[in-house]
């Protein structure tokens, strides 16, 4: 995944009082990622949210141009 990336979150196992528990199957937009880490930073299509996903966690929905 590159910056641009038009992703969804799919992670399904949040635990009860985790703040990104209601952000499975959202839209994001990739906006910077650690490939060291492999850890994406997203941009929530719905609020605005800047969070942290492990790449794992994301599918890949249309490609930046």
């Amino acid at each position: 995944m590159k910056v641009g990336d038009l992703i969804r979150i799919m992670k399904d196992n949040w635990v009860t009082t985790s703040e990104y528990k209601g952000y499975r199957d959202q839209l994001a937009i990739v906006v910077d990622d650690v490939a060291g880490y492999n850890e994406t930073k997203v941009q929530m299509v719905s609020d605005g949210a800047v969070l942290w996903f492990l790449t794992k966690e994301l599918e890949l929905i249309d490609e930046s141009r």
